[in-house]
């Protein structure tokens, strides 16, 4: 068992780097809310964190097979309500960077068109904050695998200085059936041997055509475009 996501991975992981940093995101009332919270407090980075008895903490069951990227068996839990409220702005206008991951995964945020992460943005640009923003993988049978992803990023993206999403993610969110035909054509097979460096240059200049600042596509073990 181990705490993992956005706030967790990159949050510790800049802490350790010797960078001050500030959590903030929601777990349940519940057992797994009680380790996630005494994991962040042995590192004095608990205080960003709220508990919430509405719904249990996330959590995902993680399987990593060869030569596959890896999948997520996830359930969202008290994430689903994680919204504006949340969010300590005074400690953010105080900030040189913040870092928002996977509104894909949570339910307020891709929501009426992306309302809710698109005012979350357009007020942390009201302060000298650089703006990062990080996806994950969706299903493309799920709830959110059938929100229109373009929308939402179309609106949120001129708001963003550094979107850093992976091939496969914004592939599918930009190209959902050229992906879905290079997943039958790569099953069993990591997927970026098969990518062409053009189509990277195309989702890339099309980022920027969106609005965001800066665009990274993570490749997997090739690096990044």
């Amino acid at each position: 068992i181990s705490t993992g996501g956005a706030v967790s991975n990159t949050g510790i992981a800049l802490s350790i780097l010797g960078i001050g940093t500030r959590l903030m995101g929601k777990v349940g009332k519940d057992y797994f809310g009680d380790i996630v919270m005494k994991i962040l407090e042995e590192r004095g980075m608990g205080g960003g964190v709220k508990a919430s008895g509405l719904a249990s903490t996330s959590y995902s069951i993680v399987i990593s097979p060869p030569s596959i990227d890896r999948i997520f068996l996830h359930e969202p839990g008290v994430n689903d309500l994680f919204d504006f409220e949340d969010i300590d702005f005074e400690i953010v206008g105080r900030s040189r960077l913040f870092h928002f991951g996977y509104p894909t995964a949570m339910r307020k945020m891709y929501m009426n068109d992306g309302n809710e992460l698109v005012r979350i943005f357009e007020k942390v640009k009201t302060y000298d904050t650089t703006t990062s923003l990080d996806l994950s993988l969706t299903d493309p049978d799920s709830e959110p695998g059938k929100v229109n992803w373009r929308n939402i990023l179309k609106r949120v993206l001129p708001w963003v200085d550094i979107f850093i999403p992976s091939m496969e993610e914004i592939f599918c969110i930009l190209r959902n059936r050229e992906y879905l035909e290079l997943c039958k054509a790569t099953q069993g097979k990591d997927m970026m041997d098969s990518v062409d460096m053009s189509l990277l240059q195309e989702l890339g200049e099309e980022l920027i055509g969106l609005g965001v600042k800066i665009a990274v596509i993570k490749c997997g073990r090739k690096g990044y475009y």
